[in-house]
């Protein structure tokens, strides 16, 4: 017969300790994120048609962040 599941407190708790180390990380590549988000000058006349995309995939990679953000902080508490 098994045993059931059997948790490892320890290694939990040493990941649990480390999780602000992740926390931090996110924050910066936010500001990475921001950094990135240019203005329509700086594309061109040319490029202007491909900003819209762009900027869409930067949002799409700043609420990953804030999801991932948020699955630590959860963590955390």
């Amino acid at each position: 017969m098994s045993k059931g599941i059997e948790t490892n407190i320890a290694a939990i708790a040493a990941y649990a300790q480390q999780l602000p180390y992740y926390e931090q990380e996110a924050e910066k590549f936010g500001a990475k994120i921001d950094a990135a988000d240019v203005t329509d000058e700086a594309w061109g006349v040319v490029g202007i048609w491909a900003k819209q995309g762009y900027t869409d995939r930067l949002g799409e990679l700043r609420s990953l962040m804030n999801d991932m953000k948020d699955g630590v902080d959860g963590f955390i508490t």
